[in-house]
């Protein structure tokens, strides 16, 4: 109601928690203003609402609540009410095990591909160490060969050159 100091809005909001949106504890904050035409509104004041304690009851709670804060004027009159509806929250259970399930089915999967990945890289790594040992060989052979080689021609040309010298 406009331009009055008593406003009645006569709304109604739900809000559906989960089991892990109450977490223990769950509140209501509700924060008034006042609604200027011409300029931005003014806060009138705000309560935080403890809603837990309805929860054993489910009965509809008429309450006026003292408005809190800076420049706070007057108080909010609420109707709170926690519905417990067991149905949804039975999907809710089966589907956070869903989730839960799922997200063990990817750990697990992903944790045989991390296996796989290492068992892979270890054989790479094997096959390169067989690869680098294979060439090192390959090389010694060669050096031998060639040390070899040029043992022979130091000797084929002493040989010659002792020859000659007999001559």
């Amino acid at each position: 109601e406009p331009a009055t100091l008593n406003p009645s809005w006569k709304e109604q909001f739900v809000k559906p928690l989960t089991v892990e949106d109450a977490n223990g504890s769950a509140s209501l904050f509700v924060q008034c203003e006042d609604a200027d035409a011409l300029s931005s509104n003014d806060p009138m004041g705000s309560v935080t609402i403890d809603l837990w304690p309805l929860r054993e009851t489910g009965a509809v709670v008429q309450k006026s609540y003292t408005l809190e804060g800076d420049g706070a004027e007057g108080s909010v009159e609420l109707l709170i009410q926690w519905y417990h509806n067991p149905t949804r929250h039975a999907k809710e259970l089966d589907a956070k095990a869903r989730r839960e399930k799922k997200a063990a089915d990817d750990a697990k999967r992903q944790a045989a591909q991390a296996a796989r990945d290492e068992e892979e890289a270890r054989r790479r790594a094997e096959e390169e160490a067989k690869r680098k040992k294979a060439l090192e060989d390959a090389e010694r052979r060669r050096k031998a060969r060639e040390a070899a080689e040029a043992k022979r021609k130091a000797e084929d040309a002493e040989r010659l050159r002792l020859l000659a010298e007999e001559r």
